[in-house]
């Protein structure tokens, strides 16, 4: 038996999108995609389950349809489509036209009538299949014709499915009889009457009871409930008018359209794949197998042979392509050269096919060079002296993606290549597409003098680690663990009762019901939300004072005294992962532990710091920047006043704070200070006046008028701040001093929240990444010094602003001397950079 699927496609669309509202999918050039992704997801499902023989999706036209000849008020009040949806629907179409689906639109009726009229005339040859958000098509359902309506439950994706069967027993109705329960029930979406004061439940038993509204009216005097009577008497006419609304037209003119025609066809893989390569949708690249389908993209024109020894492999040429697994430790390589000969081989092979070609003078181009080099280092084998790496390239031209899978950005910048081509291939592919790029872009000394270099000293960090006291994280992990049971009994003792701390909804019950602490807020799965800015407005309160410092420790406890003990390595060191290439500022992060989030904060927190300490016959030292963001902001801003308070050495704080209250530099008080403090960290991330209230416990205005006050002061950063966003608004992005740009497709977003968002990305991302780029060439000079010194001194790490050395004693002074050359000298800012320098016998400052 054949089977038609017919979609609801504006029902389906708006589903999607609203399902999909918390995650605003979004391309690098500010496309919208959410619906479409979701759109996309439901159509594949039900292609696989019904498998339909043939498929049709229709769509509402703009415009009035002979519904609004009949009532004038038809849809009157429907809000209009978002215009983030907006832009979506014909992207949409022109997906479902590269499909080879079917649509279907006809001026002066809904997608409704269409769906019931193509379902009506299939039913003597066809299975019928209704996919749609609109329980309205449930009139359409015969033996021949099922609906299913995709939905949400208990926040759990599912799907209403209404044959003949299901629906008599969900309803107790037949489907035609359906329309009348409309009519008597109305639809407040539709804006169709029905009738006042009857709802779902009444109008369902009277249609149960009379099966339509002509034999309702007919029996009008057998209703024995006056105030109902009454109801039904005074709406008659918009019973009528409302059946007449309500019900599916099955005889639109679309003669010329037959199920026959309908048929379901191979896609357009080509022009399918473009589409989603623009929408960046390497999900349903690989769904839809359309590489290997497509055979319209031809072979790769290119020749590969390969060889089986490396004294077969001709290394005449300037680069060397290198791709590389390694699965417990053992190396897997294939490497190709200019003349597309390639090599594999694994395990000692592999390691001595590495020490031969990086000792030549052959640029080795690979996808993620750090993990490899710190495998080099490992098993002495020399780091390249010139190398490319295809990831922190394409990383630079666009820092929003989570990550840089070769095969998905092969794809995604060589459509007509193909899923088979070698590793190496796509390696050289991306190599010569980034290039071009970076000169384009002109990012290329960005790149050159200071990614590239970086990943050399990332990989040595790693390999290095830093010494962890295993005897004091135990006895860290005994002091947090007797801080919790301390501070559980003080919890039970206030709350009366014990209970799960860590049980949000347990948590919820014993502070708003049982203790009846204001500001309970209802969550979704119906307790009350405990989160950190709920509990932080109740502090007050000695429980909620107590609860707070139980999750701080239990964090601490778990996170760091028990997570690092876990984390240390059979020579007593913990060697964190440091990335490159994930955050869209520029900085660097690190992973297994994160060593960017050490607390420094609390006393409890700082703790954690003395667990990491240096080897014997070793100290730390380190050089932390002073106020590096500020110092940007003077920079970039060219901002007089503020330029001045750097060169002078004043407390830039205290200035500010003397100059906003309008006070004598002497008079400022603490309160005056933190408040400025407050002021000069918040306009870098675009503070509001609500937000900045909070943060100091002052009221709006009051917020407002420092704000005003300070921007009256520095007007050079009034101006920039202006500046930077309009900038960002013409170009798209945003650039550090050093080049590294920043796209805010947030910026074209017609939704306000969005689009403010953008504008705190604008002027916070060029003081940020320019602080990220100055670290990282403090940390290439500060390896290159160390190096050419000869030193037994070595970077272990970076954190934030600060770069820690593990220190020989006798070279403490040659490294505060390197340290202070390489983090303060040769950044050519009006403002100077500042360090502060320690010596400590831990990573905890004295």
């Amino acid at each position: 038996m054949k089977k038609l699927l017919l979609i609801d496609g504006n029902s389906i669309l708006n589903r999607a999108f609203y399902g999909m509202a918390s995650n605003m999918l979004v391309t690098k050039d500010g496309l919208f995609t959410n619906a479409i992704y979701g759109f996309l997801n439901i159509l594949e499902k039900y292609l696989n389950e019904d498998n339909p023989t043939h498929i049709a999706v229709a769509f509402d036209l703009k415009g009035k349809t002979f519904r609004h000849e009949i009532y004038e008020q038809y849809k009157a009040g429907r809000k209009g489509m978002p215009n983030e949806l907006a832009v979506q629907l014909p992207v949409l179409k022109d997906i479902l036209k590269a499909m080879n689906i079917t649509l279907i639109e006809k001026e002066g009726y809904e997608a409704d009538d269409i769906l019931g009229t193509l379902s009506k005339r299939a039913s003597d040859e066809f299975d019928v299949v209704v996919l749609t958000g609109d329980r309205d098509m449930l009139q359409l359902i015969t033996d021949k014709c099922t609906v299913k309506i995709p939905t949400v439950s208990s926040g759990q994706k599912t799907v209403n499915v209404f044959d003949i069967n299901t629906f008599r027993e969900e309803y107790g109705i037949e489907p035609s009889e359906f329309i009348d329960v409309k009519a008597l029930m109305g639809d407040k979406s539709d804006n169709i009457p029905g009738v006042q004061g009857i709802g779902k439940v009444g109008a369902f038993n009277l249609i149960k009871e009379y099966k339509d509204i002509d034999n309702l009216y007919r029996n009008i005097d057998n209703i024995d409930k006056p105030a109902l009577k009454e109801k039904l008497i005074k709406d008659k006419e918009n019973v009528f008018l409302s059946k007449k609304l309500a019900k599916i037209d099955t005889e639109v003119p679309i003669d010329d359209l037959k199920p026959d025609n309908l048929e379901k066809m191979p896609f357009n893989n080509q022009q399918l794949l473009k589409l989603f390569v623009k929408l960046e949708f390497n999900s349903f690249i690989q769904k839809f197998q359309l590489e290997e389908k497509d055979e319209n993209i031809s072979e790769s024109a290119q020749h590969f042979l390969e060889v089986s020894d490396l004294k077969d492999f001709d290394t005449v040429g300037s680069r060397l392509f290198l791709y590389y697994k390694l699965d417990e430790n053992i190396l897997e390589i294939e490497i190709m050269n200019e003349k597309h000969q390639i090599l594999k081989t694994f395990d000692k092979e592999a390691d001595n096919c590495l020490k031969e070609i990086f000792s030549s003078d052959l640029t080795v181009v690979s996808h993620y060079l750090k993990d490899i080099f710190v495998y080099c280092f490992y098993n002495n084998i020399k780091i390249p002296e010139k190398y490319y790496d295809t990831a922190t390239a394409m990383y630079l031209l666009d820092s929003m993606k989570e990550k840089y899978d070769i095969d998905d950005t092969y794809r995604n910048h060589n459509i007509s290549g193909s899923v088979n081509d070698p590793k190496p291939y796509k390696i050289k592919y991306l190599q010569k597409y980034s290039e071009n790029e970076l000169k384009t872009t002109d990012m290329q000394s960005l790149f050159y003098d200071i990614e590239l270099p970086l990943v050399e000293i990332l990989a040595y960090m790693e390999y290095i680690g830093i010494r962890a006291d295993r005897e004091y994280l135990l006895e860290l992990s005994e002091y947090f663990d007797n801080e919790l049971n301390i501070t559980a009994k003080k919890i039970f003792d206030y709350a009366g009762c014990t209970f799960n701390i860590n049980s949000p909804k347990q948590l919820g019950i014993v502070l708003f019901e049982q203790l009846k602490l204001p500001h309970a807020k209802p969550n979704a799965s119906g307790g009350y939300s405990t989160s950190a800015d709920v509990l932080e407005k109740l502090r007050r309160y000695p429980i909620v004072e107590e609860v707070l410092y139980y999750r701080t420790v239990s964090k601490l406890y778990s996170t760091y005294a028990q997570g690092l003990l876990s984390a240390i390595q059979i020579d007593g060191r913990i060697h964190s992962k440091f990335n490159q290439t994930v955050t869209a500022t520029g900085r660097i992060s690190s992973t297994d532990p994160n060593m960017q989030n050490i607390p420094i904060r609390t006393e409890i927190g700082r703790k954690i710091r003395k667990a990491f300490i240096p080897e014997e016959g070793y100290t730390i030292v380190s050089g932390d920047y002073s106020q590096i963001e500020l110092r940007i902001l003077a920079h970039i801003a060219d901002d007089e006043n503020m330029r001045n308070a750097f060169l002078n050495k004043e407390d830039i704080h205290a200035s500010t704070a003397a100059k906003v209250f309008g006070v004598n530099l002497a008079d400022v008080t603490k309160e005056q200070r933190r408040a400025a403090k407050a002021v000069n960290f918040g306009i870098i991330y675009g503070i509001s006046d609500f937000s900045l209230s909070r943060d100091i416990n002052v009221p709006v205005k009051k917020a407002a008028k420092y704000i005003e006050d300070y921007l009256n002061h520095y007007s050079g950063v009034k101006e920039y701040m202006q500046k930077i966003v309009r900038s960002a608004m013409e170009n798209g992005y945003v650039s550090t001093i050093y080049g590294r740009r920043r796209y805010i497709p947030e910026l074209s977003s017609p939704k306000f929240q969005i689009r403010e968002f953008g504008k705190r990305v604008a002027l916070n991302a060029p003081i940020q990444g320019s602080a990220a780029d100055i670290i990282k060439i403090a940390m290439i000079r500060v390896y290159k010094q160390l190096k050419e010194q000869n030193l037994k001194s070595r970077l272990i790490l970076q954190v934030h602003d600060e770069l820690v050395i593990e220190t020989h004693k006798q070279e403490i002074g040659q490294v505060k001397e390197i340290l202070q050359q390489s983090m303060e000298k040769g950044f050519d800012l009006s403002v100077p950079l500042d360090i502060e320098i320690s010596v400590q016998d831990s990573l905890l400052k004295g």
